[in-house]
């Protein structure tokens, strides 16, 4: 009988353990839920076990219809690097054209290309012209579900154009200074082009796919938990909802314009509102002006009342009860969605821009160039989607000494994903809210432009980075001191003056030679 107790206790032992595993599996190994992600599951449908991949990166390049040997250079190029490290590069290459009309030639060329490589891609809704870049690339990222290739998931979708012959791709340096210039661009070390800069192609846009969130955090680091865990709970200072974002107002804005600066910074705000900021411009434009600081504990009290008085003259400031520094500035933007997602969800605008307190811009001619990009798309509004004047490509995380230092346990990962300088950009409204959410769930990253256009819209997904075209060229405060850009960049329409009064007059001086305000 001791036997027979012993072999019922065993069996005992083995039923509770088995329970426990269950129990422990089911609270720590099922999936949490996110926020409204969709599920990683769907569009395997129809896929064999052994089709089913899950990849780095889609490549998506718009070239002109009888470039064959650029797109043959291309795919030439993924082979050759992963020839070259003996690994798979895991990335797929396609090539993307728009409706070709009657052009029957065109078409049956792509027919003939299609079936013998298989990535030609052609979305005949959209007509096949430079103009339409913009709106191919959402509709191709809307509709990459239910394309052929389903059974592929894609951590980042990169839309890129080369317009050239294929002996650009190929060139080497072979002047003095093409050799002092030369550059290559490499994604994740597979896809190399040319090292002369002014030959590789142009990478205009970003998407990051709705499906993939739960396989981000081993890439990235960064995913998104069910409870809150950034709360951002910092109480007002300053930012009377009742008269910066009142309810009465039922005006409609093309944007809320939305100023990062300081509790210090009373001379930039100043030349904001007397220049490019000035009611009279907001006013025949669309535009709203909000000002965001955070506090200065370090300064004088005269600095914190001389604010308040400036706060109640124009009543456009909002600031947070948290301590003013560079490390900080990720605060101040979920600051900003905060406020605007509990104070201002009643206002009708169609973007929010963000930018720096040190900034002029080109606000009739950058009104007309992003309604230039989305006029096809309903209400000329697209869907969570971000306009960069500058659209960084996937790069190194910084791990020099420096400013922008980055420790492995800041960010482990090795690349940043796709982001928006944070200067200037603008986000649709349906992103203000969405990213605001995000933030409370995902833990914090002090590179704010990073952090907030990349990493966040990783985690969320289906979200689209866009490079407002030819605003970026690359010119530093010297060189504007130097020149005139009227002259020299005649599109530019965002100028980044480094905290520099005169220059931020000079520059203004230029926008307003080129319209009546």
């Amino acid at each position: 009988m001791p036997g027979l107790r012993w072999r019922r206790l065993t069996e005992w032992r083995f039923v509770l353990v088995a329970a426990l595993v269950f129990l422990w599996s089911s609270l720590f190994l099922t999936r949490r839920p996110g926020p409204d992600l969709g599920g990683d599951e769907a569009g395997w449908e129809g896929c064999e076990g052994e089709e089913r991949r899950i990849a780095n990166y889609l490549v998506v390049m718009r070239t002109s219809v009888g470039a064959r040997g650029v797109r043959d250079v291309i795919r030439g190029r993924v082979g050759e690097r992963e020839r070259e490290q003996g690994r798979s590069c895991n990335m797929d290459v396609v090539f993307l054209f728009g409706g070709l009309g009657e052009n029957s030639s065109a078409v049956a060329a792509l027919a003939r290309e299609t079936a013998e490589t298989g990535d030609i891609v052609r979305l005949d809704t959209v007509p096949d012209a430079h103009s339409r870049d913009a709106p191919l690339a959402l509709h191709f990222a809307r509709t990459l579900n239910q394309n052929k290739r389903r059974c592929r998931l894609y951590r980042q979708v990169i839309f890129g154009q080369h317009m050239h012959n294929e002996e650009r791709l190929l060139a080497k340096p072979s002047t003095p200074a093409e050799r002092s210039k030369a550059n290559f661009w490499e994604l994740d070390g597979c896809l190399r082009f040319s090292n002369i800069r002014d030959n590789n192609p142009l990478f205009y846009a970003h998407y990051f796919p709705r499906r993939l969130h739960l396989q981000l955090e081993t890439q990235l680091s960064f995913s998104y938990n069910e409870d809150v865990i950034t709360p951002h709970d910092y109480p007002y200072l300053l930012g009377d909802p009742q008269r910066i974002c009142n309810r009465s107002d039922t005006g409609e804005y093309f944007a809320v314009v939305a100023v990062h600066s300081s509790q210090r910074s009373f001379d930039n705000r100043i030349l904001i509102r007397d220049t490019w900021g000035h009611r009279k411009i907001l006013q025949k434009y669309g535009m709203k002006l909000i000002f965001f600081v955070a506090r200065n504990s370090s300064a004088p009290p005269s600095e914190a009342r001389k604010l308040r008085e400036e706060s109640d003259s124009f009543g456009d400031i909002v600031q947070e009860d948290f301590e003013e520094a560079y490390k900080n500035m990720t605060l101040k933007q979920v600051g900003l969605f905060k406020y605007m997602t509990l104070h201002c969800s009643h206002l009708r605008y169609r973007f929010l821009l963000k930018v720096d307190d040190d900034v002029v811009f080109d606000l009739p001619n950058s009104i007309r160039l992003l309604t230039g990009m989305t006029r096809t798309f309903p209400n000329g509004v697209p869907h969570r989607s971000v306009f960069c004047y500058h659209l960084n490509e996937i790069a190194d995380v910084p791990r020099y000494k420096g400013k922008w230092f980055v420790a492995p346990g800041e960010f482990p990962g090795k690349f940043y994903p796709a982001y928006c300088s944070g200067a200037g950009y603008f986000l649709t409204r349906d992103l203000v809210g969405a990213l605001y959410r995000a933030a409370l769930h995902v833990r914090t990253f002090w590179v704010d432009d990073t952090y907030i256009t990349g990493v966040l819209p990783n985690v969320i997904g289906d979200v689209m980075l866009y490079q407002l075209p030819k605003q970026f060229s690359g010119l530093t405060v010297q060189d504007l001191e130097r020149a005139d850009p009227v002259d020299a960049y005649p599109a530019m329409y965002f100028f980044h003056t480094g905290q520099s009064a005169w220059l931020f007059k000079k520059m203004w001086n230029i926008v307003r030679k080129r319209h009546v305000f």
